[in-house]
Parts: structure tokens; sequence; C-alpha cells
């Protein structure tokens, strides 16, 4: 029997409702999640500003002193920066006018003013240069007195230097000292601008001192604690009696050494301690006897009621002593002072009777040091007595040492290096000036700008003359 058509739209009804129903429910459920997740954020937020809520204030940010400062961080002008040249011009009270070398008036042209601070009479006082040229262009006025494209003079920055690296005061206290005696004002950054430049300026100069130590006869070398920033470094000493290098915050390693004495070329004599790095090092070389008697000494005076030390320490001095009258005894031929560096050296090896002996762990430390010492004799025996051989060597390494006596005095004031940029700027200048004081008769500020005014006017220093000098003379 056909089904009758309303009974079909019927069920097409049903099952619509039904699936309706369905999705109305899917709803209801997802409009019940999002309001439980809603409800859960307000708690959490209303927890969340309940905890802020319950914190204590700070009351340090709204202090006087923290409002002052932010008052005058709002208040602080902008740098009107770099002054201009008509300025510095009206303040010149000095002109000058600076004509190519072998150049006449009539020959030039104006080509340019400069303005440059310079230390006049033990003032300060502001130069106009007018530089000229000549009128086909290819020569102009040089300035040797003055930094290049700078506008302080040499003898300011060597001033600056002879405070710094000379005297050893820090660059606030070199600024304050050059105001208050020569009334030129400095900023800190100024101050350590200028000591850049020089070092740039005397870098040749600085390689130059390398080769000549390097060339050297007899060199004294030490080295000694400093600080690169917070790392624990060294510095070291080679110096002659009319050089010296100095290298700051460097390794105690023997790449260092190998850097400045290399061992396949130089056929000097080293005069140092005991270090290990030194022994069998040298060809020829000499230990510093200050070393061995100081510990001689210390350990006679530590343990005053034991008489082999105080018996060892006679019988060493005394080797000393005669070494030293052989030394300074100018009638011995070569063969006597090497017979006597015999008869010396069988002295030594008597009196040092335990220097075979091993050390126990439960040695005392004066015990142990006196074995150490009597070691440290017979191991280096055959560089004892290098001086009476050569009378031009040095029993001691005293002249490193002394050299050092600066440099102490700034570690100890925590004057050291903050950057590797920096202590290369206090090796390259501190070694030009010790050795400038080495070679001139008088070592003043006035005679150092003089003689680095004649190397720019020259083209050529001192040092790069000695060692040109020194290879014309190596040459066959």
């Amino acid at each position: 029997m056909p089904e009758v058509w309303y009974l079909k739209e019927i069920r097409d009804r049903d099952r619509k409702i039904r699936e309706q129903g369905k999705e109305i429910e899917n709803w209801k459920k997802k409009w019940a999640d999002e309001k439980s997740k809603r409800e859960q954020a307000e708690e959490d937020l209303k927890k969340l500003s309940q905890r802020k809520a319950s914190k204590k204030p700070r009351f340090s940010d709204y202090s006087v002193s923290t409002q002052e400062k932010k008052m005058s961080r709002q208040e602080r002008k902008k740098s009107p920066g770099r002054r201009k040249t008509i300025e510095k011009i009206a303040e010149a009270e000095i002109v000058k006018n600076i004509y190519p070398q072998g150049s006449v008036f009539r020959e030039c042209r104006y080509l340019r003013s400069h303005t440059v601070t310079r230390l006049i009479d033990g003032k300060a006082v502001r130069v106009l240069y007018r530089i000229f040229e000549t009128r086909d262009g290819r020569k102009q006025g040089q300035l040797t007195d003055v930094l290049p494209q700078g506008e302080y003079g040499i003898e300011v920055a060597v001033a600056v230097a002879l405070l710094v690296y000379g005297i050893e005061v820090s660059i606030d206290q070199a600024c304050q000292i050059l105001f208050a005696f020569c009334g030129l004002q400095l900023s800190k950054s100024r101050a350590d601008s200028l000591l850049q430049q020089l070092s740039v300026l005397w870098e040749k100069d600085f390689e130059a001192l390398k080769d000549l130590i390097a060339l050297a006869l007899v060199v004294y070398m030490d080295e000694t604690g400093w600080k690169l920033n917070a790392k624990n470094c060294y510095t070291w000493i080679f110096t002659t009696l009319l050089h010296t290098v100095l290298l700051y915050g460097e390794s105690r390693e023997e790449e260092v050494l190998d850097a400045i004495l290399p061992r396949e070329t130089f056929t000097g004599i080293g005069v140092s301690d005991c270090l290990k790095i030194y022994e069998a090092r040298f060809k020829k070389a000499q230990k510093c006897w200050a070393h061995f008697l100081r510990t001689a000494i210390r350990l006679m005076l530590t343990c005053p009621g034991n008489r082999e030390y105080r018996k060892f320490f006679h019988k060493l001095h005394a080797i000393f002593v005669a070494g030293k009258k052989a030394q300074q005894d100018a009638t011995l031929t070569e063969t006597e002072r090497e017979q006597k560096v015999a008869d010396l050296q069988n002295r030594i090896r008597k009196i040092c009777g335990r220097c075979e002996e091993k050390i126990p762990k439960e040695t005392d430390k004066e015990l142990r040091d006196f074995i150490n010492l009597q070691k440290r004799l017979v191991r280096n025996i055959g560089d004892l007595f290098t001086f009476v051989l050569v009378p031009q060597v040095e029993a001691t390494n005293n002249r490193a040492e002394r050299g050092f006596r600066k440099t102490s005095k700034a570690r100890n004031n925590y004057q050291t290096s903050k950057t590797k940029r920096g202590a290369h700027r206090r090796s390259v200048i501190g070694s030009i000036l010790a050795s400038l004081r080495q070679n001139m008769p008088a070592y003043s500020l006035q005679s150092i700008t003089d003689e680095v005014v004649r190397w720019r006017t020259e083209g050529i220093s001192l040092f790069q003359k000695q060692l040109q000098g020194m290879h014309l003379e190596a040459s066959p």
C-alpha cells in the first residue's frame, strides 16, 4: 500500500527537530565551558590584584635624593658639541706663520689656520698657526711639534705621560696637577686620548727597542705581578745599560721570553733569578746572588738558634765576596779567571752537602727551604760566577728589580690596566720614557719634547739610529 505523503513529511520534521536539539545541547555545553573559563580567569585576576596589593611599598623610589637625581637628568642640557673654529681663533694669544721648509714668503700662499694649545714657559697658551703652501701645491708647512691632527702640542702629551707613567699618578690627578701649575684644563677623556695618540706615535720606536734588547750583550730580566682588569697577569722587564722594555699584562710563560729574546738568535748573557723558564735557556747566564743570600739571611734570622743555618750563610757570603774581589781584579788573565771560577764552584759544592737529600712531606718549612737553596745552588752552579769571567756583568739582578719600583707603586695603588689596549699603551710609553732616561744627560719635560720633535723633523728616532748602527757593525 503506498505511503501517505504527510507521514513522510512528519518523519523529516522530527529528524530535523532531533538534529537541532543536539546542536542546541552542543552550544549549551560550549557556553558552559566558556563561562567556567571566564570565571576562572576573573578569579585569577582577583587573586593577582590582591597579591600585588599586599606588597609593601618601596619608599626608596620616592626618596628626595632619587627625585633630585631624576630632575637633574631631565634638566641636563645637551652637549654643545665641537666648538666653532672662529671661537678658537678668537682665544689665540700668539699667531705664527708656518711656511714649507726651504721656501720663502713670496713663493707661498695661505692654506688654512690651526689653533693649538701649547705649554710655553710653564703656562697653557692658545697659539694660532697660519699654514702656507707653495703656489704649485706640492709642499706645505708642517707642525712637527704638534700631535698629528691634534689640538695640543707634543709637550702636553709628554707632560701627561710623565705624570701618569713616570711619576705614577692617576689620570685624574695628572689633570689636576696640570691645571694647578700650568692653568691647562684637560678632561680625563682628553688626557686618555693624548696618551693613546702618543703611544701610536711611538709604536715604531718601541719595536726598535725590542730589537736592541735582542742584540744586547747583557740583558737583565725579571717579572712581577700585575692586574689586567680582574685577571692576574705579570709585568716583564728587559733592561740593559741603555735600553729598557716593559711588557704589562702578559703571562708568565716562555712565549713572552721567546718574543723578546729568541732562543735561536740571542747570543748575549741573560741575568735572572732561578725561575724554571730561565734554566738552561741561555748560552751564557748569570743567576742573581741577591736571591740566594736573602734566603740564607732569612733562614738565619728566623732560626737564630740553628748553628747550621748561620754557618752556611757565612760560608756562602765569603764565597760571594771572593768572587767580587776576583771580578774587580783587573790584573787577572782569562785563564786565571777560569781557575778562580773552578775554585769557587768547588767551594759551593762543599758547603752544599745536603743537596742530594730527598725532602719528606712532614719536613718543616725552614728545613725545606734550606735544602732547596742548596739544590738550586748546585743545579745552577755553571751560572753562578759568570760575573767573574766577564767583569762587565753584575752579580745580581738588582738593575731589573729597580726598574719595577714605580710599577709596584702603581700596582699597590690599584692603578693597573683595565684592558689589553691600555696595558700595551703603558708598555710603549713606559719603555720609551725609561730608555730616554738612560740615554739623556738631562731628563726633563723640555729635553724629552725637544728629542721627540727632532725625531719627527728628521724622520728617525734615537733608538732607530742606534739599531741601524748595530746592524752596520754586525755586517761584514
